[in-house]
């Protein structure tokens, strides 16, 4: 049988940082973890994770970039900073 490819949705914790497997020259890697701000109790919450969906428009995403250790290091998030608008079609 295939493995569990159920996923959850979690509102009212905004990430702040991701734990990125295999990334210790900025080369990128696996998800292993997502760190995330608990809105009701102000905690850091770490939860696993083998993938993560950014469903967020570019000024938030600019700001999870802005404020990731991991994520300001890759060249490809990087250059969403330099971006004022995003297209959705």
């Amino acid at each position: 049988t295939a493995p569990d490819k159920s996923g959850r949705i979690l509102g009212g914790r905004p990430v702040v940082d991701l734990e990125i497997a295999g990334d210790s020259q900025g080369g990128g890697g696996k998800v292993t973890s997502v760190t995330a701000k608990d809105l009701d109790s102000g905690e850091l919450v770490s939860y696993e994770a083998d993938a993560v969906v950014f469903a967020v428009g570019i000024n938030a995403m600019q700001k999870i970039v802005g404020g990731s250790r991991s994520l300001s290091r890759l060249p490809e998030f990087r250059k969403v900073m330099n971006l004022q608008s995003i297209d959705c079609l």
